[in-house]
């Protein structure tokens, strides 16, 4: 698109779904997703009047085979690897299997195993979503059999790619990020890096030490870029294994984290299970599903509960954060679901624990 100058574009994918969901992302002129609030309520008002009109002027369809050899390429002007080393890689028979061949001839140094290049639309294997654990089974027991530096699965349309250290462990989508975001900071120390306002404050004080600064977002693809694009953020991440970066036009990718992460480990003397472990540890429960009769009232309770506490900060950038010294909490409703998504963390475990319990007794269960 960037390079065509063109003035919107289509993706046909289900994500990380099996393929009978199958929709459309569309993107507006400057490569920014469409999203309600964005101009996806005016594709729908159009499209819900069940009218249509002639065009003046009729387009064309031009098949160009040179944007994949562009994409290939892409990658080698930003990535660099170091010394050998050897990953196992499962494509899950997703649309990375196009490309991951290719991209990877340009890389010597990556010694890999493959598993499931062969693109499958169906998912026989397994599902195209490597949160499941059904679907961690083939990367982990590689990994079991030889020695690797670590390992990584994509989701079906490439976009979302988790990591596994050498121990075949599945690793924290944010602790992966932090180590490319703080080689970022080395060729611009005073960068804004922007995060969603789930993210541990292990990784947003790493940040600040190294001379970057935190601006918080709301969770979501459409937020994030946004948030991205107004400070000129080199990168982002979610939770769910969305890596977000400036070179590639604001926009996530698997494949540039995936190789982002290797460059990291082709430089360091240390295993991955130890880059990836913060300086500073907290305790964490990760991100929590609480079912709730009216998800409304619940982040009222939350809010009310403490925002008049001493030595507390309130925010509500997305749903309702709580911050003390030594614990913090994000509480947000789901859009789909009668549960909200509660992410606390603490200095220690048993701060943790006495916390959780004090909120889910607030929150209450049908």
């Amino acid at each position: 698109m960037h390079q065509r100058k063109a003035d919107g574009g289509i993706m046909v994918t289900a994500s990380h779904n099996p393929r009978e969901y199958n929709g459309l992302k569309i993107r507006g002129r400057s490569g920014e997703s469409i999203f309600l609030g964005t101009g996806l309520e005016k594709i729908r008002a159009i499209a819900s009047r069940g009218k249509t009109r002639r065009a003046k002027m009729l387009g064309n369809i031009e098949f160009n085979n040179s944007y994949r050899e562009k994409y290939i390429s892409f990658f080698s002007k930003h990535i660099s690897i170091k010394r050998r080393i050897r990953v196992a890689i499962d494509a899950g028979g997703g649309s990375t299997a196009l490309f991951l061949p290719q991209i990877l001839s340009l890389f010597p140094n990556i010694e890999y195993t493959p598993l499931f290049f062969e693109p499958d639309g169906s998912f026989k294997k397994h599902p195209p979503n490597p949160l499941l654990p059904e679907s961690q089974k083939w990367i982990k027991a590689e990994l079991g059999r030889g020695k690797y530096n670590f390992g990584v699965a994509f989701d079906g349309d490439g976009d979302r790619v988790m990591f596994f250290d050498e121990k075949a462990n599945l690793l924290d989508s944010q602790f992966v990020f932090l180590p490319i975001a703080l080689k970022a900071l080395e060729k611009k120390r005073k960068a804004v890096i922007v995060l969603p306002v789930d993210t541990s404050r292990a990784v947003r004080r790493a940040i600040e030490e190294h001379g970057g600064r935190v601006e918080l977002s709301r969770r979501g693809y459409v937020f994030l870029q946004t948030a991205m694009r107004k400070f000129a953020s080199p990168i982002s991440v979610e939770r769910s294994g969305h890596y977000f970066f400036k070179d590639f036009s604001y926009d996530d990718s698997g494949i540039f984290a995936f190789l982002a992460f290797a460059e990291y480990v082709s430089g360091s003397p240390l295993p991955v299970s130890k880059i990836v472990e913060p300086d500073i540890q907290f305790a964490s429960t990760g991100e929590l599903n609480v079912t709730v009769r009216d998800k409304a009232r619940a982040l009222a309770d939350a809010r009310n509960r403490y925002r008049r506490a001493p030595n507390v900060r309130v925010g509500e950038i997305d749903g309702v954060t709580i911050e003390f010294p030594d614990w913090w909490f994000n509480i947000r409703a789901s859009n789909t679901e009668p549960v909200v998504r509660l992410v606390i963390e603490a200095d220690t475990e048993e701060l943790l624990r006495e916390k959780r319990a004090e909120i889910e007794k607030l929150l209450g269960s049908p």
